[in-house]
């Protein structure tokens, strides 16, 4: 009986150590999905599916796609589809921003092209972006290079290497959003009125920055500049 034992053991043994060990993966919520971008570097989102014009939303530093979790339901209920990602470095996306070089912040026009390349997969007209900050400098650019119209929420001349600056001159249709004690974006948009009549401009008073800006009213004032 006790040689059974013995032989059931060590049965039981080389049965768990024969047991094939499962590869380790990723998960992510199954509303953050995720894109692949040229530089194929997984980027999660959020999409809320409306009609078929749709605004592309992008968030700022050391932030998330959660941020525009109230404004995607608003942009819903005025007939307008919606998404916004997580940056590469943030949130569900791959990588981590705080180990970036300055070309690695560059690289996040890849990841808005990525979700521009995905809408028009749809069928979607991309009508509009909003970034706030960093975003918002990205966001300057998708105007520039597809003649996106753009809501700038809280953009720097420089963000990590991020230029705002050089595309001042070039810019069409854009509103530039600012609040009075963000030095910094102030001197921005400042330089931008004094370099570019075609800019529409909005200063606020008290309201932080970037995506901080966000109530009912500014949301009001996005979606009309948007057309509605």
């Amino acid at each position: 009986m006790k040689k059974m034992i013995l032989l059931f053991f060590a049965l039981t043994l080389f049965t768990m150590g024969c047991k094939p060990q499962l590869p380790k993966s990723r998960s992510v919520s199954p509303q953050s999905v995720l894109l692949t971008t040229a530089d194929d570097v997984g980027i999660a989102y959020k999409y809320v599916d409306r009609g078929e014009e749709v605004i592309i939303l992008l968030h700022q530093l050391n932030s998330d796609k959660s941020v525009y979790r109230r404004f995607q339901e608003h942009l819903r209920e005025d007939g307008f589809s919606s998404i916004a990602i997580d940056f590469r470095g943030h949130g569900d996306s791959d990588g981590d921003w705080q180990k970036f070089t300055e070309k690695d912040f560059q690289n996040m026009l890849l990841d808005a092209e990525a979700a521009k390349a995905f809408l028009e997969s749809k069928g979607k007209k991309v009508v509009g972006i909003v970034g706030a900050s960093i975003g918002a400098n990205i966001a300057a650019q998708m105007n520039v290079k597809y003649g996106i119209k753009a809501v700038l929420l809280s953009p720097g001349l420089n963000y990590r290497g991020i230029d705002f600056g050089g595309t001042i001159p070039k810019l069409k249709d854009a509103l530039i959003v600012v609040s009075r004690e963000d030095k910094y974006s102030v001197e921005t948009a400042e330089k931008a009125k004094e370099e570019n009549a075609d800019i529409k401009f909005l200063f606020l008073e008290n309201r932080g920055h970037g995506t901080d800006m966000l109530d009912d009213g500014l949301e009001e004032e996005i979606v009309g500049f948007f057309g509605r």
